[in-house]
């Protein structure tokens, strides 16, 4: 029993020689690193206040960064989508014709113009830009406007002032004792000389000229 005893207090004192061995090694080896944080601290910085202080306007630098890096982020994000693929589309259209109106005479070719062209469509004046290079490609000189018979036949023969207008020049011509082609029942023109009219209104001006273009 006695040995038991002694055996116990034996193995007692062997753990308490081992904890304070571990607590000396943990203490040699923390201690250096004390002093080195202490010599290289006093070597950058005048006092522990100013380290701090340091340190505040770091993170504060850090903090701006990372919120000017999320805006950057977010405004790539809204970019990459082409404009009518986000939610306001609809209404940028309906402003825009409202201040184009000659616009939505070519919505088709904006449409395709924006479809076929990603990097235009991501743009945020690419309504505008579509538009201009529609109206580009539209672009016809007046020669050869009067060459269009598409145009001619939507724009001037249907325009009851140059309808006027012609047959004003026409009767005049007539009225100036000029040789005018008429047309005939057979295949040709004849040249006549009429006689001098002048009409007194646009109503009978037009009823002479169909009487002679009967003729």
């Amino acid at each position: 029993m006695e040995k038991n005893e002694e055996q116990l207090l034996e193995n007692q004192n062997a753990n308490l020689n081992a904890v304070e061995h571990s607590e000396t090694i943990n203490v040699e080896n923390i201690e250096p690193s004390k002093n080195e944080f202490s010599g290289s601290s006093t070597k950058k910085f005048k006092s522990v206040e100013a380290l701090s202080k340091a340190y505040e306007n770091l993170e504060r630098e850090f903090t701006k960064k990372c919120q000017k890096l999320n805006e950057l982020m977010s405004e790539n994000n809204t970019e990459v989508l082409p404009q009518y693929k986000k939610e306001d589309w609809l209404v940028k259209v309906s402003n825009f014709i409202a201040e184009n109106k000659f616009a939505k005479d070519y919505t088709k070719q904006i449409a395709d113009v924006l479809l076929e062209d990603e990097a235009l469509a991501k743009k945020e004046d690419a309504l505008s830009l579509a538009y201009s290079k529609v109206l580009n490609d539209n672009f016809k000189t007046k020669e050869e406007l009067a060459e269009d018979e598409d145009f001619l036949n939507q724009f001037v023969y249907k325009n009851e002032k140059i309808k006027t207008k012609i047959i004003e020049d026409y009767l005049l011509e007539i009225n100036n004792n000029q040789t005018v082609p008429l047309l005939s029942k057979v295949k040709g023109t004849s040249s006549v000389s009429s006689p001098k009219f002048i009409p007194k209104s646009l109503k009978e001006a037009s009823r002479y000229a169909e009487q002679i273009l009967k003729k």
